[in-house]
């Protein structure tokens, strides 16, 4: 028995390490992944929050040709400034509670009822 070199003990440790590595793996994982979802969740309500602006400047823009409004939502608010008499020239600035901005520049046919030129920047 004296003469024995030992394997359990050094085996132990060893696979013990690598138990130990893959756990924390996982666990950085995980929260990459929650940033991510929560990132995702973000970008969509700026998307939902952009829409909603669009279509409500479509109907002010029906009923008056220039203004200067800021549209407030349970997600957060919308600046948005219009210029312009059959082409109108319309910038709007949507963000959220979180402070995440979502800019979108546009002009609007008003005769036609038709958006051109769009360009965003987040």
């Amino acid at each position: 028995m004296r003469e024995e070199k030992g394997f359990t003990m050094p085996a132990t440790i060893i696979f013990s390490f690598f138990l130990f590595a893959f756990l924390i793996y996982e666990a950085n994982l995980l929260m990459l992944e929650k940033k991510f979802y929560k990132e995702a969740e973000e970008m969509l309500i700026l998307d939902v929050l952009m829409y909603r602006t669009i279509q409500d400047v479509k109907s002010d823009i029906q009923t008056a040709g220039s203004f200067s409004h800021t549209y407030l939502y349970a997600e957060g608010s919308a600046n948005v400034s219009a210029a312009g008499s059959s082409i109108i020239s319309v910038a709007v600035e949507c963000k959220t509670k979180q402070n995440r901005t979502y800019k979108a520049n546009f002009q609007y046919n008003k005769d036609k009822e038709q958006m051109i030129n769009w360009s965003e920047e987040r």
